[in-house]
């Protein structure tokens, strides 16, 4: 039996052709038959503008060949620039769920049954959330969030309901049984647009909206990029699925433009853009840039996930913009945008190198908070200043919720560039746990640390809580 190749339906693969109608009609015809649809290697495959996507619904091998996306000549005013490329698409569609009228923190059960289980997302369009602070302030979102459940309804454990819901808006549940499938190989280059500096993103690119997928050896690399261009949502995007993997890739961190109508306004660029999912785990991957190089954006960056991981990885950045439930960094190592996290859960950081004097940086525009745990195991950083594990800041702002410093911190072994000490927690204003701070209300009282436990030191470190020994006076600091 011949294999299902790109060529096989006209694809030229000479750099120069549009390939685009081949290539769709190879995936279209494997969507029908099941077959997995194998790209010509040393083909060079050109894909211009077009608004629609090409539906991959089976495996594919990409490995020996090269895809050109190519986005200098289309507009911001054109709606093709947002239009995925590819599209792993799911087996089955997500549907509209009814009978849930309220929801609690912890509730085990959701009170409905399903004919297989789900990935079931949840919002009260009444209450609004992540209200954010700063540059890029706005107004926040609905309350929202995602819940793996079974048929009979039964909330898994690794993602709780994290928040009440008084009235439940929307109910959405998405089917976590596909097919596996895997897709490996091999390089992207994007030519990258010169549009004005302005916040119309593209997003000429990959998206995964297909539950258990493994993305293995895939190298996206960029080029054209000049004097001005629009930012990217992501080269790599996944949402609303669970269970997918990314490994031995290599991206390529983003020129950084500034704003044109405010030059200390730098827009957000991204490689990986992970959204409203559940278990997504990036291994062995880096970034073709330097990522001590902050003229590059970091390449990833996320939204109400739960369960992130990297393991093995070399970037820029681990980023969770308005939140994650629990994540991990193991064996890798984080440049000059730092973790920059919110959320809730467990934060484990175990056997990785940070290029700051930060370890986690708690994002002030969403509240610097983190209800849970933090464990920062094996930890070496690269520091030229005072090094502070557990950086943020505080600002007198409703953010929509309660905010937290993590309620409880490990320490089992650390590493300095330089210094013989370090801080565990920041430097912030007195009374910001009070009803008021400066004579002022006090929109955002922060629930503060309630325990340091340092587990090892083999370095002999000395170790502070904090510059502000008044304010953190009643964490109870205990040394194995």
């Amino acid at each position: 039996m011949s294999r299902l190749t790109y060529s096989s339906f006209g694809a030229h693969g000479d750099g120069v052709t549009d390939d685009f109608e081949a290539i769709k009609a190879a995936h279209d015809r494997a969507n029908e038959t099941g077959e997995t649809v194998y790209a010509d290697e040393g083909k060079t495959y050109y894909l211009g503008q077009h608004e629609q996507a090409i539906i991959i619904r089976t495996s594919s091998v990409w490995t020996g060949a090269t895809f050109i996306i190519d986005d200098r000549n289309i507009l911001p005013e054109d709606p093709a620039r947002t239009k995925s490329v590819f599209y792993f698409s799911s087996d089955e569609p997500p549907y509209e769920v009814n009978g849930i009228d309220s929801l609690k923190a912890g509730q085990r059960n959701v009170g409905v049954s399903f004919s297989a289980p789900v990935l079931l997302y949840i919002s009260n369009a009444n209450e609004r959330q992540y209200i954010r602070f700063g540059a890029n302030a706005n107004t926040g979102a609905p309350k929202q969030e995602l819940v793996l459940v079974d048929m009979d309804g039964n909330v898994d454990p690794s993602t709780p309901i994290m928040w009440d819901y008084e009235k439940i808006t929307s109910a959405v549940a998405y089917p976590v049984g596909d097919t596996p499938i895997t897709v490996t190989g091999d390089t992207f280059v994007t030519r990258a647009n010169a549009a004005p500096r302005e916040y119309t993103y593209y997003a000429r690119n990959i998206t995964v909206k297909r539950s258990n997928l493994t993305i293995s050896g895939i190298t996206h690399l960029i080029t054209d990029e000049g004097d001005t261009g629009a930012p990217y949502a992501g080269f790599l995007t996944v949402s609303h699925c669970n269970n997918v993997t990314i490994e031995n890739a290599v991206f390529t961190g983003h020129k950084v433009y500034k704003l044109s109508t405010n030059v200390n306004n730098s827009m957000g660029t991204y490689e990986l853009s992970f959204n409203s999912s559940n278990s997504i785990t990036v291994k062995n991957s880096r970034q073709t840039n330097d990522i001590t190089d902050p003229t590059f954006w970091g390449v990833m960056g996320s939204n109400y996930c739960k369960n992130l991981t990297y393991d093995g990885c070399v970037f820029s950045r681990f980023d969770a913009h308005q939140g994650t439930y629990n994540a991990t960094i193991k064996n890798s190592e984080i440049g000059h945008q730092k973790l920059s996290v919110v959320g809730k859960g467990t934060l484990c950081v175990e056997n990785t190198v940070f290029h700051s004097d930060t370890v986690v940086a708690l994002r002030g525009d969403y509240g610097c908070t983190w209800q849970g745990e933090v464990i920062l195991k094996d930890i070496t950083i690269n520091n030229t200043g005072t090094p502070i594990l557990i950086n943020a800041g505080w600002q007198n702002h409703n953010f929509g919720y309660t905010c937290y410093l993590p309620e409880r911190i490990v320490v089992d072994g650390i590493k300095l560039a330089n210094k013989d000490y370090f801080y565990v927690l920041p430097k912030l204003a007195p009374d910001i746990d009070k009803p008021f701070v400066d004579g002022a209300e006090n929109k955002n009282p922060v629930e503060l640390t309630k325990e340091i436990l340092i587990k090892s030191n083999p370095e002999g470190y000395k170790h502070y809580v904090s510059v502000n020994t008044e304010l953190f006076k009643d964490v109870n600091v205990i040394i194995e």
